[in-house]
């Protein structure tokens, strides 16, 4: 699925966000979104470090951040309900503990290892909040980056024009569940093909 584009020979290494984390991840959002034709939402780079039911992971070659995403846990209200109400609604249904991945960014310059630091952190993001008991994931991306999410083992739900945050570009909601979740982790934990990971303690 990767190709050997996408071979690194370096390790990533992933931790939660800290504090001190935070003008790195500002900057490399930023870039990695304007790069893209995105842009960040202003004012939410500090939540996921003062919400007890989010944090955030970053990815790191030779100490360098080169990635980072979030995690937020469904306390009735996530980023979805208001952009695809009637989807999130019949995940809840069906599912015991849901979670919301969602600012996922890497480094400019490196957009030829981009699929596996987006695997590690997504990986890592789904490990972590299975351990909590969540047994459903949701995810909000543009149509161009839905095959790389669904190679994953995420489904479509619903899609929508105007996405804010995407400069009114088009959007889709994906869900991972059930087997598909379990297949994911077996794959991260093994180290899927051409990914060097490593955990930080």
């Amino acid at each position: 699925m990767w190709g050997e584009e996408f071979e690194m020979s370096q390790i990533i290494v992933l931790r939660t966000a800290e504090n001190c984390d935070l003008p790195k991840i500002t900057n490399l959002k930023a870039s990695a979104y304007s790069v893209r034709g995105y842009c960040s939402q202003e004012g939410a780079k500090e939540q996921y470090l003062t919400h007890k039911n989010e944090f955030a992971l970053v990815a790191r070659i030779d100490e360098e951040i080169v990635g980072t995403m979030t995690v937020t846990y469904d306390r009735g209200k996530l980023p979805c309900d208001e952009w695809f109400p009637d989807e999130t609604i019949s995940v809840r249904k069906v599912s015991r503990k849901v979670a919301y991945y969602g600012k996922l960014a890497v480094e400019p310059d490196l957009w030829q290892s981009a699929l596996s630091i987006g695997f590690a952190l997504i990986g890592e993001a789904i490990a972590r909040a299975s351990a909590d008991g969540i047994d459903a994931g949701i995810c909000i991306v543009h149509p161009r980056h839905v095959r790389f999410y669904k190679a994953l083992g995420f489904e479509e739900v619903g899609q929508r024009d105007n996405m804010p945050g995407l400069e009114k570009a088009p959007a889709v909601m994906l869900v991972i569940a059930g087997e598909a979740v379990q297949y994911l982790l077996v794959r991260f934990k093994s180290g899927a093909p051409l990914l060097q990971k490593k955990l930080a303690a």
